[in-house]
């Protein structure tokens, strides 16, 4: 169990495959910026389609989608109370670098700047080093300051490299000395 900065209680496990329908609710509950900063796309809301293919992806079973892990709180749900995912971290090693890997986190609007970001972060670099990941990737719109914020706060060396407003943010894991392309 773990606490955001203003008190919520939350868990963190692996993503299962009977989150199909929570995924869908927190995917369909993102405001216009939050679906701009993850998806890159100006949108007021994700379609069916987008939001069908992103649970398929997510779920257990998915090609060349490793690790996945979601943070849940209870909430009340037609006035009992029920597990509800609030984040999903994804980390997703790249098939021609193995010691590399692509990082997602999402956090729903409501559970933004609270910490929860930067607890999963924390746990998919430990994920990645166990299973020989020592170098992340993310990419972002460079105006996402939200995830630079979370890399800082790691304390992750890093660096960023910025094409037509698109970032690419490489940073090295803890402990890692090995030569992964870099």
């Amino acid at each position: 169990m773990y606490t955001t900065q203003i008190g919520r209680n939350y868990n963190i496990r692996p993503i299962a495959p009977d989150d199909k329908d929570l995924l869908v609710k927190l995917l369909n509950s993102l405001s216009p910026h939050t679906i701009m900063m993850r998806f890159m796309t100006p949108r007021p809301n994700l379609p069916p389609e987008v939001t069908q293919s992103e649970v398929a992806r997510l779920l257990p079973g998915f090609p060349n989608r490793r690790m996945a892990l979601v943070a849940t709180t209870p909430e009340m749900s037609q006035g009992q109370p029920a597990e509800q995912i609030v984040a999903v971290a994804e980390l997703s090693p790249d098939q021609n670098l193995p010691c590399m890997a692509e990082i997602a986190i999402l956090v729903r609007d409501d559970y933004q700047r609270e910490g929860i970001g930067q607890t999963m972060a924390r746990q998919m670099a430990q994920v990645g080093q166990y299973n020989g990941i020592s170098r992340i990737r993310a990419t972002i719109l460079y105006e996402n300051m939200g995830i630079r914020r979370l890399i800082r706060k790691l304390g992750l060396e890093y660096k960023i490299e910025v094409k037509h407003g698109e970032a690419t943010l490489l940073a090295r894991l803890p402990g890692s000395e090995t030569d992964c392309g870099d």
